[in-house]
């Protein structure tokens, strides 16, 4: 679907919970903005089975190992969230990130509570993942590695979710014109959109 497709659906989306007609709207009140801040969100929370072309493997990724059996992997263009990584090793792949600073973070400085290949630790840090850890020696593999990454609402954007796309990018427009109403209307929609995924 092109973008131009993808921008009359928010239209027609508008046009269904708006009381005044939307004929001039496109002209009027660009909403590309909207769109490309939806289309993010919308990838952000979409489940990862609904995501399709949105996932990129990064596991030829050049990988850093550090001494202490951590390593650095660089992070694709667009990364949005991770899929999954795991290093050779590993007994599992690791599904949840952590944040620099956080408690689980600073427990990867303390020898005794440091994660192993056992139950492997990822950090995501800006455009870097830091993983934690394998044994001293152990060669550094990337066994697989998957992440989400930004994908532009057009041609290439996951089918399945363009139906909420539309509306949440309905529901931004409608609020920038103080349609509150018709706002809550199209979120509504938007949230059945996207549990139905």
């Amino acid at each position: 679907m092109t973008r131009d497709e993808i921008k009359l659906r928010v239209l027609q989306c508008v046009d269904e919970v708006s009381p005044e007609s939307v004929a001039n709207f496109g002209v009027d009140y660009p909403i590309d903005a909207f769109l490309d801040e939806a289309a993010l969100q919308v990838i952000r929370l979409a489940p990862l089975s609904a995501l399709g072309g949105a996932v990129a493997d990064f596991s030829s990724s050049p990988v850093m190992p550090l001494e202490d059996g951590s390593g650095v992997v660089e992070l694709p263009d667009g990364f949005v969230r991770l899929k999954q990584f795991k290093m050779k090793g590993w007994k599992r792949p690791v599904t949840v990130t952590h944040s620099v600073g956080s408690d689980v973070y600073l427990m990867q400085f303390n020898k005794t509570a440091k994660a192993g290949c056992s139950k492997p630790v990822v950090i995501i840090d800006d455009k870097s993942l830091c993983y934690f850890s394998l044994p001293a020696g152990a060669e550094h593999v990337v066994e697989s590695a998957e992440a989400v990454v930004s994908v532009p609402p057009a041609e290439g954007y996951p089918q399945r979710l363009i139906a909420p796309l539309a509306w949440l990018t309905a529901s931004k427009v409608l609020s920038v014109l103080n349609e509150h109403e018709a706002a809550t209307a199209a979120r509504e929609h938007y949230q059945e959109q996207m549990n139905l995924l």
